[in-house]
């Protein structure tokens, strides 16, 4: 099964189901997509991954953005930490949360789904 076919699946049930194809999929996703890299959207993603990920980027962030842009030492980003696990506690509740409920095929035998 090509990797459109396997897109067009999971949206579908996932219209089924009454997610919107944003929430289903954040733009991250959607963009590895159009670059043909085969990815699982979060509704697959692990509880840990679900954390870990965003907030490892978040952080990077804005570590770069108030070193390099307002001049702040590493050692000043304490706040920025903070800011960190807030933002881990909000990807797992907003994406990890709702996607317990859903009832969808695994996406690795989504290929056996369709044929």
């Amino acid at each position: 099964m090509t990797l459109d076919c396997k897109i067009n699946r999971f949206k579908s049930e996932m219209r089924e189901q009454g997610v919107g194809e944003r929430r289903a999929a954040p733009p991250l996703i959607r963009l590895l997509w159009k670059l043909r890299l085969d990815v699982a959207p979060p509704a697959y993603w692990r509880p840990w991954v679900m954390e870990v990920l965003p907030a490892i980027l978040t952080g990077i962030l804005i570590v770069l953005i108030n070193v390099l842009l307002f001049g702040k030492s590493w050692q000043e980003e304490i706040l920025s930490i903070l800011f960190v696990v807030v933002t881990m506690w909000f990807c797992n509740w907003y994406f990890r949360a709702p996607s317990q409920r859903l009832r969808l095929s695994p996406w690795w035998n989504l290929a056996s789904v369709d044929e």
